[in-house]
């Protein structure tokens, strides 16, 4: 399988924090339009790109998040920027790192500053572990300065971090929790097209917003679209290198496949049919366990949309931070996976248990 490098490429290196998305969502739909029916985006930014079938009101969704974690600017103190988190920044990675301050007219590059060790000499053990602590530097003298350049309180700020292959297999950089979702959505839908495959049912691919500060692009969505199935791609760990102190056990690793996910909200006969349908494809695959949520998008379709929920995640490296990184072969098993289990659902599947 030949995967589309330039728009992975494009894709992750467009920023999108959570609650401002749209650059990232342009770039999404304009490669969507030439594979679905149509394109459009909802009042908060969810963009669903969707294949129609006559006269049918059985709607399956399958989701992926565009958003990344990001700061936000709060204040200003001299020539320096104060931040608040917007979602879950790992702040012990984030000193000394390069980032944009991205205002309503330009995109201004500044870095988080870094107090050197000479300095703090008396507390090596010193590191950011308070968002207070954080400070930006965008090579101002003063607090005038900066606002001269349009900078206000409010500003998103995102972190550098271009993507980059790693070895022969393995993609890095700094959001592909989880554009590589996003971009797995668009590479099922050039396969349906390509292979001129028409559903028996209403097909939208949801590129969401939000996921990182709550998990909303669901609940925006069932405003339009009640969902019958919704299929939620996501990432999840692999800490599966002695270098971490939490153990191997319960942690999905590159390189064996999707990881499918069992938990209270997960659909248990949806989640049957993705398993079924991976060994029947000799497309290889993990299992998890999360308990009662899945702390993504699956959560919200199965409570609030009402629909038959499951997860699909695609195992990562080094989850927020500037070097997410994930294997190619993942990529290809989980879009493999995903089209024959839409090729598997049809619009009388209900899913139900039997007495």
């Amino acid at each position: 399988m030949e995967l589309n490098e330039n728009f992975i490429e494009e894709l992750t290196n467009t920023s999108s924090p959570s609650g401002n998305e749209i650059e990232a969502q342009r770039v999404w739909a304009s490669e969507m339009k030439k594979y679905t029916d149509n394109v459009e985006l909802d009042e908060y930014g969810n963009c669903i790109a969707s294949n129609y079938h006559k006269n049918c009101e059985y709607n399956v969704v399958i989701d992926a998040h565009i958003d990344e974690i990001s700061y936000m600017v709060s204040g200003f103190s001299d020539n320096y920027i104060k931040v608040v988190r917007n979602g879950g920044v790992d702040m012990f990675i984030t000193s000394g790192q390069r980032a944009i301050i991205h205002t309503d007219t330009s995109k201004i590059p500044c870095v988080f500053g870094s107090i050197p060790i000479h300095i703090h000499h008396a507390d090596k053990d010193k590191t950011f572990d308070k968002v207070h602590e954080l400070f930006l530097d965008c090579g101002c003298d003063s607090e005038e300065e900066i606002k001269e350049l349009g900078i206000k309180i409010g500003d998103y700020v995102t972190m550098e971090g271009d993507f980059m292959k790693l070895g022969k297999n393995y993609y890095t950089g700094k959001s592909f929790d989880d554009k590589v979702g996003v971009f797995i959505l668009s590479e099922v839908a050039k396969k349906l097209k390509e292979n001129k495959i028409n559903l028996p049912y209403n097909l939208h691919f949801m590129s969401a917003v939000q996921e990182e500060v709550g998990c909303n692009g669901p609940l925006y969505l069932s405003k339009k679209i009640k969902a019958d199935v919704a299929i939620v791609l996501d990432v999840t760990h692999d800490i599966s290198s002695d270098a971490y102190t939490k153990g191997k056990d319960g942690y999905s690793k590159c390189g064996l496949g999707p990881d499918i996910t069992r938990a209270a909200c997960v659909q248990n006969n949806l989640r049957k049919l993705i398993i079924d349908t991976a060994i029947k494809n000799e497309i290889p695959y993990q299992l998890s366990a999360s308990g009662s949520y899945t702390g993504t998008n699956t959560d919200n379709y199965a409570l609030y949309n009402g629909a038959n929920s499951a997860l699909i995640s695609i195992p990562l490296k080094y989850m927020h931070s500037t070097v997410e990184t994930v294997k190619k072969s993942d990529i290809e098993n989980t879009i493999d996976l995903l089209y024959n289990v839409l090729l598997n659902i049809n619009h009388k599947h209900d899913f139900k248990n039997k007495l």
